[in-house]
């Protein structure tokens, strides 16, 4: 899957990514616009708008004129990476001379803390040192300065996993160091307030006829409790655009719908899948099991992919299971295969269960 996000979206959002990226387990449902800056400069970007293209004597002119940058004019404005600003982002590439699809977003790292007076020209040779760059988005506030944090997405995941390693011992001032981190695509949807009378079905329905880009609907059902569900869902797009065009349809954050305001936010990340020890994880953690369902059911429908004695243990709790395979590529294939399946009367949502954290 490629990811494209443009530099409108990103700035229409930025301010709440730092809190979900710091861990904050509130949302804010309050969406961030700004005016277009009048700093506009590089070839044309059709997903940031329609921005005047001007030659690199222009360029260097503007720079120098508005005051970001002093004479000479550093050597990565005079490269084959295009500069842009639209509205709160200034984005450095891609290159001119790149072919083919957009990395993948696990090239894509989060950099916080950056002086704010820093610009690319501070900020590229730093990250450069890592590998080659795909882009750079900066995002800044009214007064031109940066609001402390960037995107940067390199042109493979193996330079990225080095730069975050690095990154965060990285001084930039005396005793002032960066800190990097993975960034997550935002693709995901909570929704709130549901009633409760309402299977699953009739919900999902009402809301892939609104949001015809969903690609899946999720709703964990009270099992024990006997009722419909939970109150609350999750819808997935495919990418980060579609998500944000699915919220702005509910700004500011929720919409009436079964007699009831049904509250729609963006959905706290998901727990990262890039540190130690995840890439051994052979254990799947199952939910929406049906109490009526034993565990010899359970059995039954993974044999049918992979051999009985390759499934090591089935641990059942209430409604949930652990599955643990003796493989991970076999964990791996039951998860694609099984999630969304439909046993007895409700559909099987599964993930990886997660190893402790060190």
């Amino acid at each position: 899957m490629t990811d494209k996000k443009s530099c409108a979206e990103e700035s229409d959002d930025g301010s709440k990514s730092m809190k979900q990226l710091d861990g904050s387990t509130s949302v804010s449902e309050t969406e961030h616009s700004t005016t277009e800056s009048t700093v506009q400069y590089t070839r044309p970007i059709s997903e940031c708008g329609s921005v005047a293209s001007h030659s690199q004597e222009d360029l260097n002119r503007n720079l120098l004129h508005s005051g970001i940058v002093s004479n000479p004019v550093p050597k990565i404005y005079c490269s084959e990476y295009p500069v842009t600003q639209i509205n709160g982002c200034r984005q450095y590439g891609p290159p001119k001379s790149w072919s083919g699809p957009t990395p993948g977003f696990g090239c894509e790292i989060y950099v916080k803390r950056i002086p704010p007076e820093f610009t690319e020209a501070d900020l590229v040779p730093v990250f450069e040192r890592f590998g080659k760059l795909y882009e750079m988005r900066l995002m800044m506030d009214y007064s031109n300065q940066n609001r402390r944090y960037c995107f940067v997405r390199y042109t493979n995941e193996e330079d990225a996993k080095v730069a975050i390693e690095v990154l965060n011992h990285h001084f930039v001032r005396d005793n002032q160091t960066l800190e990097a981190q993975r960034s997550f695509e935002k693709c995901r949807l909570f929704v709130g307030n549901l009633p409760k009378d309402l299977d699953r079905k009739t919900i999902e329905i009402a809301f892939r006829s609104l949001f015809p880009e969903m690609t899946r609907f999720v709703m964990h059902n009270r099992i024990s409790d006997g009722e419909m569900n939970r109150g609350f869902a999750f819808m997935d797009f495919p990418d980060h655009a579609a998500a944000l065009r699915a919220k702005k349809q509910t700004t500011p954050g929720c919409m009436r719908m079964w007699d009831r305001e049904i509250k729609i936010v963006w959905a706290n990340p998901q727990r990262s899948l890039d540190h130690s020890g995840v890439d051994e994880v052979k254990m799947l953690f199952v939910r929406n099991i049906d109490l009526k369902v034993g565990t010899s059911e359970l059995y039954n429908l993974f044999v049918r992919l992979v051999p009985r004695q390759d499934i090591i243990k089935i641990t059942r709790v209430r409604e949930f299971a652990f599955v643990e395979f003796a493989k991970r590529e076999q964990a791996e294939m039951v998860m694609h295969a099984v999630q969304g399946y439909v046993l007895t009367q409700y559909p099987l949502d599964i993930e990886w269960a997660m190893p402790p954290l060190r």
